[in-house]
C-alpha cells in the first residue's frame, strides 16, 4: 500500500475546489454560502400564488386600476342584446351592449355580482378591452361594469 501523501489524497485536501455558493473574500477568506431558492421554496411559492388566486376568483373581484373607459346609465334598449350604455360620457360608447362572455359585474359592495344586477337606470363604470368593432353602435369587449348607483 502507498503511503497516504502518495495517493493524492493530500493533494485533494490542500487544493479543495471552491464550493460555487461560496465566494473568496478580499481578506483570503471565505463568504458565507450563498444560497438560492432551493426546490422547496419553489414549490411553497408556487402554492402559495396557486391559492391566493383561486380564492381571488381568478380577477380578483376588483376593478382595474385605470379609471373607467367611460361612465354612463343601464338602459335595456334591446332585450335580446342585454342591457347597454345609455347617457354615456363619451359619445362613442352610446347604446353599446353591456354584457359578453368575457364581462365581469361588481356590485356596489365592490363584490363580484350576478349580470342580472344590471337593472335599467343603474349608473355604471365601464371597462372595455383595448379594439371595438366599428358599427352603430360601437361593439366592444366588455371586460369589467362596477355598479356605482
Amino acid at each position: 500500500m502507498a503511503p497516504l501523501w502518495q495517493s493524492g489524497a493530500v493533494h485533494a485536501y490542500r487544493y479543495a475546489p471552491v464550493d460555487a455558493g461560496r465566494q473568496v473574500r478580499s481578506d483570503g477568506g471565505m463568504s458565507a454560502r450563498v444560497r438560492g431558492a432551493g426546490p422547496v421554496t419553489a414549490a411553497l411559492l408556487t402554492v402559495v400564488v396557486l391559492v391566493t388566486g383561486a380564492c381571488s376568483g381568478g380577477r380578483g373581484g376588483a376593478v382595474p386600476d385605470p379609471p373607467a373607459d367611460v361612465t354612463g346609465v343601464v338602459s335595456d334598449v334591446d332585450s335580446a342584446a342585454g342591457p347597454a350604455l345609455t347617457g354615456a360620457s363619451d359619445d362613442y360608447y352610446e347604446g353599446m351592449a353591456l354584457l359578453s362572455e368575457e364581462t365581469m359585474v361588481v356590485g356596489t359592495d365592490g363584490r363580484e355580482a350576478p349580470p342580472e344586477s344590471l337593472e335599467p337606470g343603474a349608473d355604471v363604470e365601464v371597462w372595455v378591452a383595448d379594439e371595438c368593432e366599428e358599427s352603430s353602435p360601437v361593439r366592444c369587449v366588455v371586460e369589467v361594469v362596477r355598479i356605482v348607483g
